[in-house]
């Protein structure tokens, strides 16, 4: 739930200037680096089991992530092509590009669920 509430959300939202999830994604990239070593500092890919765990885990985080940011820079991007013209009093959000956002999140928040659950309750991970 928090990777919904506390990651994708805000990075959807930031995803409307175009350029926030770029330093977003590079933190997340930075942490991803940082958790490829376990609690006792030994790193991830050391057995298959868990490098196995740890990529998996990985992949199943990226793909929402990568929907729900994409969303946002698609919004940004569309939105900013309708208000082209307009004073900023007029702008106005892409009403297409909101239902997309919408449509990407019903794929997405099943997907966070499977990572949540992969990476909380398999037992790969030791």
């Amino acid at each position: 739930m928090e990777n919904l509430l506390l990651g994708a959300v805000p990075n959807t939202i930031g995803g409307l200037s175009v350029i926030t999830p770029f330093v977003s994604v590079s933190y997340q990239g930075w942490v991803g680096g940082i958790v490829s070593v376990d609690q006792n500092h030994v790193s991830r890919l050391r057995t298959l089991q868990s490098s196995s765990y740890y990529f998996i885990v990985l992949i199943l985080q990226l793909l929402p992530y990568s929907l729900t940011i994409g969303a946002g820079m698609k919004l940004g991007i569309d939105t900013y092509r309708e208000n082209l013209a307009k004073k900023i009093k007029e702008y106005r959000i892409d009403k297409r590009a909101l239902l997309d956002v919408g449509i990407i999140y019903l794929a997405a928040i099943p997907l966070f669920f499977a990572a949540s659950c992969f990476e909380f309750l398999t037992e790969w991970n030791v």
